[in-house]
């Protein structure tokens, strides 16, 4: 898997108060001033932003399909004393129930999935009536996705699939 290579990379991340107080960090910010509830951390992989959103005072489940980093992800849960919950699954048929979550969180996740439209019915299907989806994908004009383009043309491109999207498609 793509993302089991970055395995060792991602095992240097520590939970640290700035990661928590990150006065840049725009979805930190916005979660504090959220009432609690309940947060699906869809694509958690190592547990960086489930054990912050979790710190904040949130109830939070990370789901991610690579068992070898939701094993780093408990690992970092049990390391910084963290109450999550990982669940191993597919973003496009999650094995969560329907209407559970108040809040989910899909950072940089379904660019990388060819079936977005059943990636956002699956989105659609666990979040409450009322509940938020914070979701993020490339934008198709940007320099992240110029840089992108020049990477895969020189075979350095390392994130596998991922497209992007223009605001008005998406």
């Amino acid at each position: 898997m793509v993302w089991d290579e970055h395995l060792e990379e991602w095992q240097k991340w520590e939970l640290t108060d700035k990661e928590i107080n990150n006065p840049d960090n725009i979805l930190i910010n916005w979660l504090k001033k959220q009432p609690k509830g309940l947060v699906l951390d869809q694509g958690c992989g190592v547990g960086q932003y489930t054990l912050v959103i979790n710190k904040l005072g949130f109830d939070v489940i990370g789901l991610d399909f690579s068992k070898r980093l939701l094993n780093q992800a408990k690992e970092n849960n049990t390391k910084y004393k963290t109450k999550c919950k990982f669940v191993c699954g597919d973003i496009r048929k999650m094995p969560l129930h329907s209407n559970q979550f108040d809040i989910v969180v899909s950072g940089g996740i379904i660019e990388h999935v060819p079936q977005t439209n059943k990636c956002l019915r699956e989105l659609k299907r666990v979040l409450k009536k009322n509940g938020i989806l914070l979701i993020h994908v490339p934008h198709r004009v940007s320099m992240f996705t110029i840089n992108k383009k020049l990477q895969q043309l020189f075979g350095l491109w390392k994130a596998g699939y991922e497209k992007s999207f223009s605001k008005w498609y998406f």
